[in-house]
């Protein structure tokens, strides 16, 4: 078990979740690569739950990507939390082949994922957005006291806890596979959507970050360096000063300017 700042309030109903998020607070800062991997296995896990939930009917090519855009599931799941699940396939995606990745990208992730979690804990298992708390940063590791022996004994320990996550992975996809999906009438679906828009708005999720972070990952994906806190540089600007624009001052601001 991998103990976690935020992710603690799911490990009764969804134990490989909290062990995901547990995972990624700890590299969040020392390997945020690894970090961000972790997050994309956490968001795809949430996915192949909601299609055994609601036993939709997978797509014949079951990555990620299809599976968050075939029809049935776009019908059902509210429009900020794809937009989340996105952006941290897009960032995972980078992070597993070697791409640079920062920090400050780790944890805009991990905050992202706090989000769906909570979502997926109001919607699916009525809870309530106070089970959840607030998302609480893990401390940053500005010092290494530890001895040679003390590491090694913390990456045997890590590497254990990875193999007894994945072998819970796997009994839950092969439990996952086992489920019989049947065709939904718009109607059912449309009631899975209700209930999820009333979670995301009672959880005060902020759909222009959103949508701000799936921008970030989707230009970082074809290779735009954008600065992770919002600040401008050499290849992408950011909240740029326009003129001549139809406000009282006649300013304006482009989003990005690449």
């Amino acid at each position: 078990m991998v103990e976690s700042l935020n992710f603690e309030f799911l490990r009764k109903t969804r134990r490989e979740l909290a062990d995901l998020g547990g995972f990624a607070e700890t590299y969040v800062f020392s390997d945020p690569s690894s970090s961000l991997v972790k997050l994309r296995q956490l968001a795809e896990t949430i996915v192949q739950g909601i299609y055994s939930d609601l036993k939709l009917q997978r797509p014949y090519q079951a990555n990620l990507n299809d599976l968050l855009n075939e029809d049935a599931f776009r019908r059902a799941v509210p429009a900020v939390v794809l937009n989340k699940i996105h952006s941290l396939r897009i960032l995972g995606n980078k992070a597993a082949h070697g791409d640079r990745c920062s920090n400050q990208d780790a944890l805009n992730a991990l905050q992202q994922a706090f989000d769906l979690v909570r979502w997926l804990h109001v919607t699916f298992y009525k809870g309530k957005p106070t089970d959840c708390g607030q998302f609480k940063q893990p401390a940053s590791i500005t010092k290494l006291e530890q001895t040679e022996a003390q590491k090694k004994q913390l990456e045997a320990k890590l590497a254990a806890q990875e193999a007894e996550m994945q072998e819970l992975l796997a009994r839950l996809d092969a439990e996952r596979n086992k489920v019989q999906a049947h065709e939904h009438d718009i109607s059912e679906l449309q009631a899975v959507l209700e209930a999820g828009n009333k979670a995301a708005e009672s959880l005060h999720f902020d759909e222009a970050s959103t949508r701000k972070q799936l921008i970030d990952a989707m230009l970082i994906e074809v290779d735009w360096n954008v600065d992770p806190t919002g600040k401008s540089n050499d290849s992408v600007a950011q909240e740029w000063e326009v003129d001549k624009q139809p406000t009282t001052t006649g300013k304006g601001y482009a989003d990005y300017v690449l």
